[in-house]
């Protein structure tokens, strides 16, 4: 699926969502808002994902439910939803820059 015509996660900019906001009909305001909305849920929700599944996994793999793989698997998720929120906020605090503006 493309968003403002780029279909690679890691390509999308702001620009791209601004573009994905206009073909739509919608207020780049909105999508921006959205964005910081999905930003702020990101890591919790990967949290309480994770939390969940240490918690159906404790009964029957005891007191450290994970293992290592496991672990690393989300570490390397959660730092790649870290980028993603950080990335997001610093469109929002410094949109003429990351959007391809003038101003």
């Amino acid at each position: 699926m493309k968003i403002g015509g780029e279909n690679r996660f890691r390509g999308i900019e702001l620009r791209h969502w601004l573009k994905c906001a206009d073909d739509l009909g919608l207020s780049r305001e909105f999508v921006i808002n959205e964005l910081v909305s999905l930003a702020g849920r990101l890591l919790p929700a990967l949290l309480e994902a994770q939390g969940d599944i240490c918690t159906e996994l404790a009964p029957v793999r005891g007191e450290n439910p994970l293992n290592e793989e496991e672990k690393k698997a989300f570490k390397e998720i959660s730092e790649q939803s870290l980028s993603t929120v950080k990335t997001i906020l610093r469109w929002v605090t410094e949109p003429a820059e990351s959007d391809g503006s003038d101003g």
